[in-house]
């Protein structure tokens, strides 16, 4: 399920996720920069960590095997 990887790699990476979006609110608060602006970055973030944890680690030639 998830991607073959292993329980604390998963954890790793949820509590690096947390980190880092506690980290740039924290960051962007002190700025006064609004949600707005920085929100897509946060969105990628989140993105990345997903894919990180979703897909393996071994990718394969599905489409090019006759």
């Amino acid at each position: 399920m998830l991607g073959e990887k292993k329980f604390p790699v998963f954890l790793f990476i949820i509590l690096f996720i947390i980190g880092t979006l506690m980290a740039i609110t924290a960051i962007a608060n002190f700025f006064k920069i609004s949600l707005s602006s920085y929100i897509p970055y946060i969105a990628w973030i989140i993105a990345l960590g997903i894919f990180s944890l979703i897909l393996p680690k071994k990718s394969g030639e599905l489409f090019l095997n006759s």
